[in-house]
C-alpha cells in the first residue's frame, strides 16, 4: 500500500488493484512469495472514506454497497486462494480489512509501532 500521506486508506480501485496483483503473482513463476505491506508509519487506517462521499454512482449508496461487497469478497478470495505463501508485513497501526486480511495470511510479521 503506497498511500502513506491519507495511512494508506484504501480506495476502491486499490481493493481491485490488490486482488488483481495477487492473481497475477500467482499465475507468475518467478513469483515465490508475496508481501503485503504498508509505506510509512502506518500499514492501512482502512477504507478510503471518500469512497463514500465523492463521485456517488447512478445508484447512490445501495449501488456502492453492491459494488463494495464484491470487490470485498473478490480480494478476500485472491488472498485465501493464493497458492504461494502470502506475508504481511504490518509496519504500524491498521483498520478495517488490514486487520481482517492478517488472519488470512501465512504468516504475520510485526514491528514494535504495530
Amino acid at each position: 500500500l503506497n498511500r502513506p500521506d491519507k495511512f494508506n486508506a484504501l480506495t476502491m480501485p486499490m481493493y481491485w488493484g490488490i486482488g488483481e496483483a495477487l492473481k497475477a503473482a500467482a499465475d507468475d513463476p518467478a513469483v515465490r512469495v508475496a508481501v503485503l505491506t504498508g509505506t510509512g508509519k502506518w500499514m492501512c487506517s482502512g477504507n478510503d472514506l471518500t469512497n463514500f462521499t465523492e463521485n456517488l454512482p447512478p445508484g447512490g449508496p445501495e449501488e456502492i454497497a453492491s459494488d463494495a461487497e464484491k470487490i470485498l469478497t473478490d480480494l478476500c478470495d485472491a488472498i485465501i486462494q493464493f497458492p504461494k505463501p502470502l506475508i504481511a508485513a504490518v509496519n504500524g497501526p491498521g483498520m478495517g480489512l488490514a486487520v481482517t486480511a492478517l488472519g488470512l495470511c501465512d504468516l504475520v510479521y510485526c514491528t514494535d509501532n504495530a
